[in-house]
């Protein structure tokens, strides 16, 4: 037994509907228990004139798993409507008696063999789950590639992270036929980048105007790219070697926007060709040099005098600090450099100061 709700909204002013026609809400609740309630996982808590106001509320809710209809003390025609999003399946711990409540769940569609390899997703659990034919069972995002991320960043934010590794992505978020592995550093600063390129001998420029599948996955070998046309929403690009995240610069896409000079840099980060010389604001970095503390403390850093060039690479002026980017095509005379394992490094392989003949520098994004 159940009792089945459909309420018909107006889509303009309730949002989007929970199942697939635009105009229709229609859930099922499970039978209700009386003198039980779920506690914690709570949405919202409203007050209501009956628990079928507190029903719609849970329609309503794209969020809402189950609700707990409660009594209010000294007001006998007024009712506490409790929405959460779990349900005493997920939360059975929590799930506890109290005479002056009545709990009800939506109805969960039960996997059976007639629907063996449907998919469905579980806002409780914040994951896609498919039928097996007996249970439901849950799908991590980016193990497969028919349940790809958009990026890295994506899949971090859906609690769907693994640790530093490959993930299947598909930025442009259509057919997973066009879905690709991409390395994922899910640790520095909170996770969730994306590999765009990466650099290990000292002549390549890895930033190029032809976007390659191959050079997000790949990890310790040169590889030339630019950030994905559909992964427009971009915030920063992270440059720091594959065996340290310790020493790396950041640069910040809202930081002194709008500016045209970073406009042009930034459609260079995603394919156009250039070559020029601007003053780029927004940058920011880490190193031991730095006691491992972002430098500067707040805000972000000009790098006046800023080389980026789609033949020759990217790099500060070779008269400048020494101290932030430098990976141009040929070694620098000067050498403010904090430390380097071999002269031939110098302003060819550098991040922050620090310069590595042989250590892949990545260049990545979120």
């Amino acid at each position: 037994m159940h009792l089945c709700i459909a309420f018909l909204l107006c889509a303009v002013v309730y949002g989007i509907s929970r199942i697939s026609e635009p105009d229709l809400r229609a859930v099922n609740f499970a039978d209700k228990i009386e003198g039980q309630k779920l506690n914690g996982s709570l949405i919202r808590e409203i007050e209501v004139d009956s628990e079928s106001s507190c029903q719609l509320e849970c329609v309503d809710e794209e969020q809402c798993q189950s609700y707990n209809f409660g009594t209010m003390k000294g007001d006998s025609e007024k009712f506490k409507c409790q929405l959460s999003d779990s349900d005493r399946f997920v939360g059975s711990t929590n799930f506890n008696e109290d005479k002056d409540f009545i709990y009800s769940g939506v109805m969960r569609e039960k996997c059976t063999t007639s629907i063996t390899g449907t998919v469905r997703y579980n806002p409780s659990r914040k994951a896609s789950e498919r039928c097996n034919g007996k249970v439901w069972l849950s799908m991590l995002i980016g193990v497969v590639a028919t349940e790809p991320g958009r990026h890295c960043l994506d899949i971090l934010k859906a609690g769907q992270r693994r640790g530093n590794g490959l993930y299947w992505i598909d930025p442009n978020g259509g057919s997973t036929n066009d879905s690709f592995q991409a390395f994922c550093d899910m640790e520095t600063e909170g996770g969730g980048w994306t590999l765009i390129a990466t650099r290990v001998s000292q002549s390549i420029s890895f930033i190029k105007t032809a976007f390659s599948v191959s050079a997000a996955k790949t990890t310790d070998a040169d590889t030339a790219s630019h950030i994905h046309p559909d992964m427009r929403d971009w915030e920063e690009v992270m440059f720091r070697f594959s065996d340290v995240n310790t020493i790396r610069v950041v640069y910040n896409r809202k930081a002194g926007a709008p500016n045209k000079d970073k406009t042009d840099f930034e459609k260079f980060l995603m394919g156009t060709a250039y070559r020029e010389i601007r003053s780029i604001h927004g940058f920011y970095k880490y190193s031991p040099a730095d006691h491992n503390k972002r430098n500067p403390s707040t805000g972000f850093v000009t790098i006046s005098g800023w080389h980026f060039f789609s033949d020759r690479g990217i790099s500060e002026n070779f008269g400048g600090t020494d101290r932030w980017i430098d990976m141009w095509d040929h070694t620098d005379g000067s050498n403010n450099y904090v430390t380097s394992d071999d002269s031939r490094a110098l302003g060819l392989k550098c991040i922050a100061g620090y310069c590595y003949l042989n250590k892949p520098i990545w260049m990545m994004v979120r």
